[in-house]
């Protein structure tokens, strides 16, 4: 009796052992890109205002931008930042 009690329990430590290794090398494992490489332009230094008063400009990464527009600081931030006019906040498209 006691021998199968071992032996039932190296078998169960065997399993999870395995299982928690299989997790791990799924969980690590690189994803391939789904998307092709998002390629920074250069900042313009004047831009169309959308007619909601908002300006868009790809970033390609997260990062805080500031805008003088007529005197009145805009920001955002992130991927896509958004910049609206005045202290106005516009929802992502």
């Amino acid at each position: 009796m006691r021998a199968l009690a071992w032996l039932l329990g190296l078998g169960t430590f065997a399993l999870g052992l395995s299982l928690a290794l299989w997790s791990l090398d799924q969980a690590f494992r690189l994803a391939p890109l789904t998307r092709e490489a998002c390629v920074p332009g250069p900042l313009p230094e004047r831009a169309e205002l959308w007619s909601n008063g908002a300006v868009e400009i790809p970033l390609c990464r997260k990062a805080w931008v500031t805008f003088r527009l007529q005197g009145t600081p805009a920001g955002g931030h992130g991927p896509l930042a958004m910049v609206v006019e005045g202290r106005r906040v516009l929802p992502p498209p």
